[in-house]
């Protein structure tokens, strides 16, 4: 862990996270961006995403094998997949493998739908022999059928593309994903986290998913400008006496471009004052 940047601020691109509520908890920065990178390319593709949380859990007489349950994993998401793909269209997934004082490690999982086709997860099927129905219920058949394991439905929302507060309330939501203590990451063989590298359709894939993580300052339905925001923000921040590391992890830019944009705002203010005192 220690060639990765964690973070422990509540706060993440203007974003909450999820680090507890004594922030007790460190936040991987590199998986943390790309399970939100998820969401982002789907808000791109979609003017609504359709998001479920939930776990998976095995057997009690399961005998801990990392790689079997990875591709047990894998597997579920593969043929949910192929179920989803004509009634939903493509879907996005991600999984985090966890495994702390419990002699059975479990997974937590996202799966994330175009919202104009799903709308609701879906019941389990119950203890008194009631037949469940939807994303879940097909979850919890095709989990049974792999590992005779079980499933626990965090929940599910809809996050529209254009609404601050629903996508504030995902993120929060989603970092618990990337929670440093007791998870696998995906530099330990074998993996233990994984997404489905969503691509968007859009060319302006860049504008939006800045304007996502900028801190929801204006509509995210129709984007700027590339910058226009971040530079404004970063003149702010070193008049302020940030330095440019901090920004740029505050910001979740390179210090090359913050130091780009600081330049060009000394310029803009040097040029100021040139007239100012001309």
């Amino acid at each position: 862990m220690s060639n990765r940047k964690l973070i422990q601020s509540n706060e993440y691109k203007g974003f909450k996270v999820n680090v507890g509520q004594e922030e007790q908890y460190r936040l991987d920065r590199h998986q943390l961006d790309r399970t939100l990178g998820e969401l982002g390319a789907m808000l791109i593709n979609h003017s609504r995403v359709f998001m479920i949380r939930f776990d998976l859990h095995f057997p009690a007489d399961w005998v801990i094998n990392p790689k079997a349950e990875n591709d047990a994993v894998s597997g579920l998401l593969e043929a949910l997949r192929f179920k989803c793909r004509s009634k939903y269209g493509k879907i996005a997934t991600g999984w985090v493998r966890e495994i702390e004082t419990a002699k059975n490690c479990h997974y937590h999982l996202f799966m994330l739908f175009d919202g104009n086709k799903a709308r609701k997860a879906g019941v389990l099927p119950s203890g008194d022999g009631k037949t469940g129905v939807g994303i879940v219920n097909d979850i919890a058949i095709e989990w049974q059928r792999l590992t005779s394991g079980s499933i626990y439905v965090c929940g599910s929302t809809m996050v529209h593309r254009n609404n601050f507060e629903e996508i504030n309330s995902a993120t929060y939501w989603l970092s618990y994903l990337a929670k440093e203590r007791g998870k696998r990451w995906s530099n330990v063989r074998p993996s233990g986290f994984s997404r489905t590298r969503c691509i968007p359709k859009s060319d302006t894939a860049e504008h939006l998913l800045g304007l996502i993580y900028s801190g929801g300052k204006r509509s995210v339905g129709r984007p700027p400008k590339y910058g226009s925001d971040v530079v404004l923000e970063v003149q702010e921040l070193v008049v302020q006496g940030m330095p440019l590391r901090e920004i740029s992890e505050k910001l979740g830019i390179s210090k090359s471009t913050v130091q780009r944009y600081a330049t060009k705002s000394l310029r803009s203010l040097e040029s100021c004052l040139a007239v100012a005192t001309g």
